[in-house]
Formats: structure tokens, sequence, C-alpha cells
């Protein structure tokens, strides 16, 4: 599968303006702006002022404060998707893949918890937001049903329903970090110290539906130390 790419906020290819440079200069600005400030009130000032550019040279690549939180989301999608699937070597155990593919997802939301909220927040309020939500999605929704179907289809896995078990696991994790990273609610006292171990518990959680049954022992023991 390939590497997602860009798009615009109508779900056409984007076709980005100017210097590439300039641009990506204005992205991570943004990132930072947004990692501080929710969306509301964050503003086209705040961005300017953390990449010291004029406000001028924000809108020969971006409409407003929403178009870049757009562009934003389409590049960490991407890069969420390479880290957690793309660069997983398929030899490796399945039980350490997804414990890779799970902890990428818990960093992702560490470092930008302040963006994932605002585009949860947007997706609720905007149907270009939900449709943008909707379409990054459904990259992991098809990655992780067809990690399902390769395994059933191998005998590995008992046969289950693909998707609605994708789709399940997702949310899962959509919930979880949302709740942990973008509310406030740890799993338990000082879990956001303590990633590796809810990496492997989410990952034994995983596991048990796909497969019906645990790691296998050697594996598990490997990963935890023992």
């Amino acid at each position: 599968m390939t590497e997602p790419q860009a798009t615009g906020g109508d779900g056409s290819e984007a076709a980005p303006k100017g210097n590439p440079a300039r641009r990506a200069l204005l992205l991570d600005a943004a990132l930072r702006v947004l990692d501080r400030k929710n969306i509301i009130d964050a503003t086209v000032d705040d961005v300017v002022q953390e990449a010291g550019v004029a406000r001028g040279t924000f809108y020969i690549y971006f409409k407003d404060k929403y178009d870049i939180l757009m562009a934003l989301s389409d590049r960490l999608n991407e890069q969420l998707f390479e880290s957690s699937h793309l660069r997983l070597d398929r030899h490796t155990p399945p039980f350490e893949r997804i414990r890779i593919s799970l902890r990428a997802v818990l960093d992702a939301w560490t470092q930008h918890a302040g963006l994932y909220r605002s585009l949860t927040q947007m997706a609720l309020g905007r149907a270009d937001f939900l449709e943008l939500n909707q379409r990054n999605r459904a990259v992991f929704l098809r990655q992780i049903r067809s990690d399902i179907e390769r395994s059933i289809d191998r005998g590995h896995a008992k046969p289950i329903n693909p998707a609605v078990t994708a789709k399940a696991l997702a949310a899962m994790m959509d919930w979880l970090c949302l709740l942990w990273f973008g509310l406030g609610e740890e799993p338990y006292p000082n879990a956001t110290g303590d990633l590796d171990a809810v990496a492997d518990t989410l990952a034994r959680l995983w596991y048990r539906v796909v497969y019906a049954s645990d790691p296998a022992q050697p594996e598990a023991e490997a990963l935890a130390g023992l």
C-alpha cells in the first residue's frame, strides 16, 4: 500500500503554491501554535509571528487558519501511517508489529494532543472537517482490514467480520487517545510516563481480538523483559 497523498479540503489532490520550503516553514509554525492553542483561539497572526514572516506570506499558501489546519492534518496523517504501517518489517512477529504500530499512535497523540483535539472539535461542527477526518481514518481502516483478512486467509486468525473488527479496533484507539491526551483522562495515574506498558496492554487486547489467543509465550516474555 502506498503512502497516502495530501489532498485539498474537497478531497481533490492538493497543488501547493509558492516556495515549498516557505510553505513547510508555515506548517511547522502552525503545528507549534496549535499544539499550544485551540484552533478557535489561534490566529493567523500567531502563525506568522511564530514563523517570522509577513502576514501576506501566509495567504500565498493558505486561505485561513482552518485551511492550514487541514494541511497539517494531511501531513501528520501521512507521517503516522508511515511510522505505524509502512516502516514495519512484515517478517516481524504479529504481536510485536501490533505493539509498534499502537505505540506510534500513542507517540503522535503525546506530541500533538492539542492539534488532534482541534481536529476532533472541527469535525463535530463542520462538514468539510468531518469529511477530512473520515478520509484520513479510511487509510488506516483499509490497512487494518487488509491485515485481518490476510491473517484469516492464511489460517492464523479465526473467521471474523474484518470490516467490523477493523472499525471497532480503530475506534478503541481513537477514543482512548482523545479521552487520555485530549481531555486529560489517563487510564491510570502516571500512565503518560508508562507508554511502553500501555502499548503492550493494548497490543495484547488487539491480538486477542484478532487471533482469539495470547501471543506466543517466548515473544511475550521477551517484550516484557522476562
